[in-house]
């Protein structure tokens, strides 16, 4: 490293116009490079969608349409049932007109009448007789006979009159056929328990109504969520503003958005507003840092340049490497900004002394980059090392933090190495030396001096204390703190699923097979195994639309039991003797109807998704290319807070699943998928901290030459990530997907601390461990400040993870500072006299 240093250094003196046109040059190809990097807060960004496991969860998301709706939510507190029908017809009157409804948008769902009209066409009404559940068949042969058909329709008659029932569902089912439908009625009201005055979708008080809007595009699609987004909001607020002129008084109405869509498009802005508050804020602090500590204004320029230079030299590289940015590495300019300061620090502290020292600039610049220089290359090597470890994990988004991290160290070191031995050869009016403040350090040398034994005593309990602390840490899985805690989308669908009563998580079974017959006989194997097993109740297509052969019993059946005939003259009779007048709409039903009464072939899956009918059932059933795939909910009796007896059954699933060795057919769920992440958030903490432990130690070795020193350099790094993990666990927290990232980072940042102190140690002519803690030691508590500024800027965040990462990280700076210089000096005092050899051999 030393001659490294040397090298450069001449190498700068020589050819400094050649360095300064490879600095433009590299800075003009990664200004275009950011001018190109792009945004991404998709969660399926962060997984790992090589894991088997997650990638059967995202497949399930994307192509069985799970939670894509865009959500309009209208609440008064009133429960004014008008007001709200009022403002969702303008809205939706509003959304039509624009031509961009026809690109953005597959089409709205907010009434009722839109799913009758789709569910009760000829085609549905033509074949129901197939459909009707086996328990259900005789009530369905009875509501054919004359009495039975009278006595309905008289009964819709009062209904009407005394306002009681929906006309709506009067009007599209006078036979009241869907209550036989129970599956069918239950995908109508989706998730949610719901009214619906005049046909909207309500909740039972009235305050909330309901509007899904069916996206034509992922989520993951940033530039199309931005088009719709945009869209809608400008939609509602041309419809807000037509609302109120209806109005003659205020109202206080509110209309927002929910859905993956709105928690995807709200993300972006706080990321993006995020990214820049936390490097603004890391930046200012450490720069107002610098200067108080040296005393100086004009110091402020070997920090800013260099700083900024690296910045910017980073994101434009990423652009390269990694082509966008996620929710992980937008946070990563704040870090580099706290962790990359140290190299100026150290550097310049270093170059403060030696011109107290030395004749001129020159010879300073050569003691400086020769010693502290080359401490601080190998201590940057590790830090870049050690973030580098999370780069081979199996998490898309750790491994891209990893990425960028590591490049943003290598780029701050090389602007540090570059831009401050030119700003110190060729400004020297601008340099007035000060030096660093010594931080109070001088008083802690005879404290060590004198009770060395009792300080290492104190410090070795506390350690193997916080060390069984830490062996209690659990690793955790909270896919909420992948979201911003103030998301307006996210609080509004929290509140939702509350208020209207969510049902409880199902499990997602894929069903697959070559042909309908194969998938039927599937779904009867599976159905007869589930009804053994702790299971509330199972949907699928085939809960609307029986399998073929259960459509051939129903044919049987009705075949056996003559209904009479002559409905449709009796159907349109009885609506006259009530004095209900019967339109086309109420002619097509009775006469699809009785059509369904004759049909003697079953419905296959084909021609339901070739129908009418296709848009209700094409997120339960996908037909390609002969081949048949169906999603099985599976809504199991266990809660599914308690892991111990889902996790019995989910093994259950499976070992059936094993065992019938169907092809293309998975068990998966969200339930399923974070404890797989869980398990995979163990595997890769480990494997990251192994890692970045072995490069850091390759590079140590390398730089020290002597087993014995690298260990030395290991002592306060070790100590200190020991405290960091025990404290952690002694404030209630957990590993997460976020805060395990301080312990690799840790790792490099750390390090930097024993190695400082060991080379000037061993560099010191006289030994003196007083020495040692004074002169590198003010550089460490500076270095220490400026990065507890980066990290702590995560504070200001709206993502909990961030916050975590924060703490996490900043314990552990505080920690490997303590011991740095405390513990650690104890230490060597302890050693001193075995210490000698090293110093010769040095010299």
């Amino acid at each position: 490293m030393r001659r490294i240093a040397k090298f450069w250094v001449e190498f700068l003196t020589t050819h400094r116009f050649l360095v300064f046109a490879g600095i433009i040059a590299l800075t003009v190809v990664c200004s275009y490079g950011i001018s190109r990097l792009t945004y991404s807060n998709s969660i399926a960004d962060l997984l790992p969608v090589h894991n088997r496991q997650v990638s059967n969860y995202l497949h399930v998301v994307k192509e069985f349409g799970v939670s894509e709706d865009i959500v309009l939510v209208v609440q008064q507190p009133e429960g004014n049932v008008q007001n709200e029908e009022m403002f969702l017809d303008i809205f939706m009157e509003t959304l039509k007109k624009d031509k961009r409804y026809i690109t953005l948008l597959h089409g709205v769902d907010y009434n009722l009448s839109g799913k009758l009209k789709l569910i009760f066409n000829p085609f549905f009404l033509s074949h129901v007789s197939l459909l009707i559940p086996e328990k259900e068949l005789p009530a369905f042969v009875n509501r054919m006979e004359p009495e039975a058909m009278k006595s309905i329709i008289l009964k819709n008659r009062e209904l009407l009159e005394t306002g009681t029932g929906s006309s709506l569902l009067v009007e599209q089912d006078p036979l009241r056929l869907l209550g036989m439908l129970s599956s069918l009625s239950s995908q109508m009201k989706g998730k949610y328990a719901l009214d619906f005055p005049d046909g909207y979708y309500a909740s039972r008080d009235h305050t909330l109504f309901l509007a899904f809007l069916k996206p034509t595009d992922s989520a993951d699609n940033m530039t199309y969520t931005e088009s719709v987004m945009r869209y809608l909001i400008e939609t509602r607020e041309s419809a807000m503003k037509a609302y109120q002129e209806e109005l003659d008084e205020p109202c206080p109405l509110t209309a927002k958005f929910t859905g993956v869509h709105a928690i995807t498009y709200f993300d972006r802005e706080v990321m993006q507003n995020d990214m820049t508050s936390t490097f603004l804020l890391s930046f200012l602090l450490v720069i107002l840092t610098f200067v108080v500590a040296y005393r100086n204004p004009f110091s402020v320029v070997y920090a800013v340049v260099p700083l900024l230079l690296g910045e910017l030299w980073t994101f434009g590289l990423a652009y390269f490497v990694v082509g966008k940015l996620n929710i992980l590495t937008s946070v990563s300019a704040a870090i580099i900004v706290g962790v990359g300061i140290d190299f100026a620090i150290h550097i310049y502290s270093r170059f403060l002394d030696e011109m107290v020292l030395q004749a001129d600039v020159r010879t300073a610049l050569n003691k400086t980059m020769s010693e502290t220089g080359a401490s601080t290359i190998a201590g940057a090597l590790t830090t870049a090392a050690a973030f580098s470890a999370m780069s081979v994990s199996s998490f898309r988004g750790l491994r891209e933090f990893g990425i960028i991290s590591s490049l943003g160290i290598l780029c701050t070191l090389l602007a540090v190495c570059t831009v401050l031995p030119l700003i110190f050869l060729m400004r020297r009016k601008l340099y007035k030396p000060k030096g660093l403040t010594s931080f109070g350090l001088h008083l802690f040398h005879s404290v060590i001096d004198r009770h060395h034994k009792l300080m290492f005593i104190v410090f070795t309990m506390i350690t193997v204390a916080l060390f069984f602390s830490a062996t209690q840490l659990k690793f955790t899985t909270d896919m909420r703190h992948l979201r911003s805690k103030t998301n307006p989308a996210i609080r509004l669908q929290t509140q939702i699923t509350e208020k209207l009563k969510a049902s409880f998580r199902a499990l997602s079974l894929i069903l697959s097979a070559d042909s309908e017959k194969e998938l039927s006989s599937r779904y009867e194997r599976l159905q007869s195994y589930l009804s053994t097993q702790n299971i509330a109740k199972v949907e699928s297509i085939y809960s609307i639309v029986p399998p073929m052969d259960r459509q051939l019993q129903n044919i049987g059946y009705l075949s056996s039991r003559p209904i009479p005939g002559g409905i449709q003259e009796r159907f349109k009779k009885n609506f006259d003797e009530a004095g209900m007048v019967c339109d086309e709409s109420c002619f097509d039903y009775i006469d699809a109807l009785a059509r369904s009464l004759k049909i003697k072939t079953p419905l296959s899956l084909h021609e339901v998704l070739q129908s009418p009918m296709a848009p209700l059932f094409s997120r339960l059933v996908h037909e390609r290319e002969g081949h048949e795939e169906m999603i099985v909910s599976i809504y199991p009796k266990v809660e599914t807070w308690n892991k111990e007896k889902m996790g019995i059954l989910v093994q259950r699933l499976n070992d059936f699943l094993e065992h019938q060795k169907w092809d293309g057919t998975y068990l998966t769920g969200i339930e399923i998928m974070v404890n797989e992440i869980k398990i995979l958030i163990r595997e890769n903490f480990y494997i990251a901290t192994f890692l970045s432990l072995l490069f850091v130690f390759a590079i140590v070795a390398v730089h020290q030459r002597s087993l014995l020193k690298t260990m030395l350099s290991f002592f306060p790094l070790v100590s200190g990530i020991i405290w960091m993990l025990g404290v952690l666990k002694l404030s209630g927290q957990n590993i997460t997907l976020y805060n395990f990232m301080a312990t690799p980072m840790i790792i490099g940042i750390g390090i930097d601390h024993g190695i400082h102190l060991l080379d000037r140690f061993i560099a010191g002519k006289t030994g003196d461990i007083a020495e040692t803690i004074v002169h590198t030691g003010k550089a460490i508590t500076l270095t220490s400040i400026t990065t507890v500024f980066g990290f702590g800027s995560l504070f200001i965040g709206h993502f909990e993870g961030f916050v975590s990462l924060g703490f996490t990280s900043i314990l552990g700076v505080l920690f490997c500072w303590v011991c740095s210089l405390f513990y650690f000096p104890s230490f060597l005092k302890l050693l001193q006299g075995r210490l000698g050899s090293l110093r010769t051999d040095e010299e």
